[in-house]
């Protein structure tokens, strides 16, 4: 019988600690998780994507959830057990990577990445088992994280059966998320390569084309275009992840921080100082936070009708007193470093370092990590300068540190000192991502107090624990029934589920997002329809999918709320009666 490692018992209960912490946090409820509860509520019942609702990603992380949902049900509790199981399926599953990246049991590095992985998570707005911002993600993840195990097992001289177990879960992985098929991709095609067996092609393709055949029986082939672009996404938002000036120097500047660090724990360990890396480091992080906080302290409000940039956003209140700027400027420097702390330039980095020293290296580790840091690039590849994804940090990490102990050539007792330095400095980072970024007893956004609601006991912030209270009594008032179907303008799907109305429409989010013709839709109101306009949709902007060599800054490209969204709500809203809603940031229309 196997001795189960402490690693694996410390990831789990850590879990368990972070699930207990989090029970009940959910973000505002007409958010994501709502609308997503929403969605996988309709599947439970009976609807299909893209033919009764709109789903803007492949389909198997839905049906995952949407199909457990049917048996245990669809309320909050059941559906938090559920991606609470997917969850625990992800950490054990990086645990075993870890395993395999570094060589060794690792239970301080693992509890690491996982505190830090869930302190990420939450900057989308939702902690990490309770659904972080879809079943797309989570489902996702575990298949990838569960692919890489097994591409990590192939590549050592007993590879068993990983291989098959690879691609099938790479075809999963495909099969529920776009930021997933680069990472499939580069693993199903390294081992093709490798192997000169096309065992893994066919796995991964044969089980994708049947995703893809489950896909058009469903919706037809018509769907296919619009859903690899992600219903407009890909046009109107697929610059969130492109360069930029700024964006290049908050990465340089995080990259001499990361390397500056890294030489001076090296340096601890080999008890030599090395002079030259560390001042290079310091030299270069000195000239890319002068460049970013001066470039910060050189902007000025938009024109009127011009779109604003996140730094004109952040500097708003200053600009618009004319305070001064440095430490402004310096507070969004650090804002924009800590949301990078994995700059998208460190694995092609190491990889290119791995191969200019490729002699000198020991093999066969040398094939192994330059082979891992490859799915370490192709894990950033869709997101890339957007920031750093909450899985980089339980599927990134470990490969990367793997790679920077070959690279600096530890003797034995170096190394051990080199894993408890590096081991106290993540862990320092770890306590601040839990404190600033995470939800739980003792950050900012831990709600103790208990919101009665009809889908189960929520922790919220007062304000929007009383727009629910308001919002519930004033459309329940109009119909006690609940029959009445219900609309709210930007994200319907989170107010559907907790107010527990229909839903007369497919979307679930917006008009713009969607493969359904949002005139039809309109021309179509149902009788008794009730209408809640959301004012916090308007405005806001992405960035555009371009590098503007003469900008700072990404061309902004406006989002579709005021241009598309606006003029079909207040179609629909013709002839609707308002409702009193008293202290409520919400207006209420009853439609004859």
């Amino acid at each position: 019988m196997r001795r189960i490692r402490p690693d694996l018992v410390v990831a789990v209960l850590l879990l368990a600690a972070h699930t207990a912490a989090v029970w009940g946090h959910t973000g505002v409820f007409w958010g994501d998780i709502g609308r997503w509860s929403h969605e996988v509520e309709r599947l439970a019942l009976g609807e299909l994507p893209y033919r009764d609702f709109q789903w803007h990603y492949p389909p198997f992380g839905l049906f995952v959830e949407g199909l457990a949902a049917r048996v245990i049900g669809t309320d909050r509790t059941p559906l938090s057990i559920i991606t609470t199981a997917l969850a625990a399926m992800l950490v054990v599953a990086s645990v075993f990577l870890s395993r395999r990246a570094l060589g060794r049991h690792d239970t301080a590095l693992s509890a690491i990445a996982l505190i830090l992985s869930f302190s990420f998570a939450q900057t989308v707005g939702a902690a990490l088992p309770l659904g972080l911002y879809s079943p797309a993600a989570i489902v996702g993840a575990v298949c990838t994280a569960i692919a890489a195990v097994n591409f990590l097992r192939s590549l050592s001289n007993a590879p068993g059966n990983s291989v098959a177990w690879m691609a099938l879960f790479c075809a999963l992985g495909v099969l529920s998320k776009q930021d997933f098929w680069v990472p499939a991709a580069y693993m199903v095609g390294t081992t093709v390569v490798r192997s000169r067996r096309l065992t893994a092609a066919w796995i991964s393709g044969g089980v994708t084309l049947a995703g893809v055949a489950g896909i058009i029986a469903i919706a037809g082939v018509d769907i296919l275009l619009p859903l690899l672009g992600g219903f407009g996404h890909a046009t109107l938002a697929g610059g969130q992840g492109f360069p930029s000036w700024e964006r290049i120097t908050i990465d340089i500047l995080t990259l001499a921080l990361v390397g500056g660090t890294v030489f001076a724990l090296a340096s601890l360990a080999k008890r030599q100082l090395l002079v030259k890396p560390l001042l290079v480091c310091g030299a270069v992080a000195v000239l890319a936070a002068g460049i970013h906080v001066t470039a910060s302290m050189q902007t000025t409000l938009p024109a009127p009708g011009e779109l604003s940039s996140p730094t004109q956003n952040n500097l708003s209140y200053q600009l618009k007193r004319d305070n001064p700027l440095l430490r402004p400027a310096i507070g969004w420097m650090r804002e924009r470093v800590s949301r990078t702390p994995i700059p998208v330039s460190l694995a092609p980095l190491l990889l290119l370092a791995v191969a200019l020293r490729w002699r000198r290296l020991p093999t066969p580790r040398r094939e192994f990590v330059a082979l891992t840091l490859g799915l370490a690039v192709a894990l950033r590849f869709r997101r890339a300068f957007e920031g750093t994804e909450w899985f980089e940090f339980v599927l990134a990490l470990p490969i990367l540190l793997a790679a920077v102990e070959l690279l600096l050539a530890f003797d034995e007792a170096e190394l051990r000192r080199w894993r408890t330095a590096s081991v106290a400095v993540l862990g320092v980072l770890a306590i601040w991502a839990y404190a600033a970024l995470g939800r739980g007893p003792g950050t900012g956004r831990h709600f103790a107090e208990v919101t009665s609601t009809l889908r189960g006991p929520m922790h919220w912030r007062a304000g929007e624990a009383h727009d629910y209270a308001v919002v519930l009594a004033a459309v329940d008032s109009l119909d006690a029934s609940r029959t009445r179907p219900l609309v709210a303008f930007g994200f319907t799907g989170g107010f559907n589920y907790f107010l527990k109305r229909p839903n007369p429409f497919p979307i679930t989010q917006d008009f713009y997002f969607s493969a359904f013709n949002a005139d039809s839709l309109v021309e179509h109101r149902p009788p008794g329809l009730l209408l809640i306009d959301n004012h916090v949709f308007k405005g806001g902007s992405f960035g555009a999918a371009t590098f503007a060599l003469g900008q700072w800054e990404q061309p902004r490209v406006p989002a579709p709320y005021d241009f598309y969204d606006r003029p079909r709500f207040e179609r629909l809203r013709t002839g609707c009666s308002p409702v009193p809603l008293q202290g409520s940031m919400f207006d209420l229309y009853s439609c004859p």
